[in-house]
């Protein structure tokens, strides 16, 4: 399986955040380059203990930002320490409310930490089923676009096929869907083309 292994960091993400943060609320970027000016300290290859406490308990958390955050988590279950990160969050004590929304195939482990604090994590179990037909709308959808016989063997081979390939995932959906743009005139190039396309979650997302 193909993936980018920096974008499994849990530091990584902790980088993205704070990298997000600071392009949408001019303060949190001013804390930022005062703390860089008086310490020096940067969030470039740092593990994700000393980030968290560095620029998050002693600064995000403790700002107002002036309305609720909304932070998503995907593919928790290919992180490279999903339990530290989920213990983390569950632990968060902040002045600004912070809405988490985390996504990840079934692991034990991650259900156990969620399912000792069920009472305050709303917990959502989706199965490939459920997820399969509205999967196969959108690519039906999106084919018609892309390919010009839209209806003929072609096109309903490539339905079949991403629906049966996606494993109920959206995120996979689109790339493979873009990868066929060129490469869609027999089934072989098809098969090839959706075989390139990567299975892990963070290796479909762009930096």
């Amino acid at each position: 399986m193909e993936s980018q292994p920096t974008k499994q960091n849990i530091a990584y993400c902790l980088r993205t955040i704070a990298f997000q943060l600071a392009k949408t609320h001019q303060p949190f970027a001013v804390r930022l380059l005062h703390l860089h000016k008086e310490t020096r300290f940067t969030a470039a290859e740092q593990k994700f203990g000393l980030i968290w406490d560095t620029i998050f308990e002693n600064i995000v958390f403790k700002m107002d930002f002036g309305q609720t955050l909304h932070w998503i988590f995907d593919g928790l279950d290919e992180a490279d320490a999903p339990k530290l990160l989920v213990r983390s969050l569950l632990e968060i004590k902040s002045k600004t409310r912070i809405k988490l929304l985390l996504f990840s195939r079934p692991k034990k482990d991650l259900t156990n930490i969620l399912m000792a604090r069920f009472g305050a994590v709303p917990m959502v179990s989706v199965s490939v089923e459920q997820t399969q037909e509205d999967i196969e709308q959108y690519v039906a959808s999106v084919a018609s676009e892309i390919f010009p016989d839209a209806g003929g063997p072609i096109h309903e081979y490539v339905i079949q096929q991403i629906t049966k390939r996606a494993e109920g995932s959206f995120l996979w959906t689109r790339p493979a869907l873009e990868t066929l743009r060129d490469n869609w005139h027999t089934q072989a190039d098809i098969d090839m083309a959706l075989n390139n396309v990567p299975k892990g979650m963070h290796s479909l997302i762009n930096a």
